[in-house]
């Protein structure tokens, strides 16, 4: 299996959510940042959208 084909799990998030706001939760999620570490008048994602990229994170085996 080919590294993008892995990573299809943050794709998806990226198509329903946004790159930018996918990758903001993972850094929050990671300890990577602070919250809120996206500029106004950006709104981060909600609960139920990071608790998914957390999943996504740790079936990928990206957890801090």
């Amino acid at each position: 299996m080919d590294l993008s084909a892995q990573l299809e799990p943050l794709w998806a998030l990226f198509r329903r959510h946004g790159s930018l706001r996918v990758i903001s939760a993972a850094a929050s999620h990671l300890g990577l940042t602070g919250e809120p570490n996206l500029p106004l008048p950006l709104r981060g994602l909600d609960e139920t959208a990071r608790q998914e990229v957390a999943a996504a994170l740790d079936t990928l085996g990206l957890t801090s």
